[in-house]
């Protein structure tokens, strides 16, 4: 009930925490059937690759992963043709490099990263084109009306608690009609 796994992955008992590398393709993978977090249910179908101390016992996963998929999503957040390449660290996710189709957008990040711990607290930084705000979830904190805008920026933020500041510059773009 938390979605189609197929995988090939080699564990490495014999590192303390043990070892993992490998592949899987999932589908509709709900992570909160696995981890019994009802409050935090996802949607990711794609196929993953991870070369990854599992560290168990431990806080979080370690090492390198790439997932190229049709669509994730967590929480009321998700996108579409997702490409992300990145590191899993102790206390963050870094993203080398991310693609995807976002509430009708063209969204690309660099150089960016996500904290692993409440309040999932985040550093975006990239380029997104043909952006609507009105097609934006209700909980992030922007003016959600007509918009077509294309820009460069540096976001920080929360996913818990939202907030969001930083910076953008704009390319050819269109706000309530100007």
């Amino acid at each position: 009930t938390g979605g189609d796994v197929k995988a090939g992955v080699v564990l490495d008992s014999t590192v303390p925490g043990w070892h993992a590398k490998g592949a899987a393709t999932v589908a509709r993978l709900d992570l909160a059937r696995w981890l019994n977090r009802p409050e935090r249910p996802s949607d990711i179908t794609g196929h993953a690759v991870l070369d990854v101390d599992l560290q168990l016992g431990g806080h979080f996963p370690v090492g390198t992963f790439t997932f190229d998929g049709s669509h994730a999503g967590y929480l009321e957040y998700e996108a579409d043709d997702v490409s992300v390449r990145g590191v899993l660290a102790p206390t963050e996710v870094q993203i080398a490099r991310a693609t995807a189709t976002a509430y009708g957008a063209n969204v690309r990040l660099h150089d960016s990263t996500m904290t692993i711990d409440a309040p999932y607290a985040f550093r975006f930084r990239g380029a997104a084109a043909g952006v609507d705000l009105r097609q934006m979830p209700a909980s992030v904190p922007v003016p959600h009306v007509a918009s077509t805008l294309a820009f460069d920026y540096d976001v920080t933020g929360q996913f818990a608690e939202p907030y969001l500041t930083g910076q953008a510059a704009f390319s050819d773009s269109e706000f309530l009609g100007a």
